[in-house]
């Protein structure tokens, strides 16, 4: 699975998630909403530690 670095990523990608079952889409959104949670505080966590 590529990595979606911006929400406008993850948008342009659901249209390829609709051959997939909701139960998938779902897992699917649910991953990567927790990618892109984990990428903004490790970002939080750097300027902290400027």
């Amino acid at each position: 699975m590529n990595h979606i670095d911006s929400v406008k990523d993850y948008k342009k990608n659901t249209s390829t998630l609709n051959y997939l079952t909701k139960e998938e889409q779902t897992l699917i959104k649910a991953e990567v909403f927790a990618q892109l949670a984990t990428k903004q505080q490790k970002k939080k966590l750097k300027k902290q530690h400027k």
